[in-house]
C-alpha cells in the first residue's frame, strides 16, 4: 500500500539553513578559492531568497 501524502511529509528532514556569517563564507570560498563558473547563480539564490518548493 503507498503511503499517504501526510505520511511522506511526516519522513522529510527538517530544512535547515545557514546564518548569515555561513552563508558570506561559502559565497567567499566560492569565488576565491573555488572560482566557481556558478558563482553569479549562488549569489542570486542567496539575494534574493530564491528557495525550493516545499510543495
Amino acid at each position: 500500500m503507498a503511503p499517504t501524502s501526510s505520511e511522506v511529509r511526516a519522513q522529510k528532514p527538517e530544512i535547515v539553513t545557514w546564518s548569515g556569517p555561513q552563508l558570506q563564507a561559502f559565497l567567499t570560498w566560492n569565488r576565491d578559492a573555488l572560482k566557481d563558473d556558478l558563482f553569479p547563480l549562488w549569489r542570486t539564490i542567496a539575494h534574493t531568497g530564491m528557495r525550493a518548493s516545499r510543495g
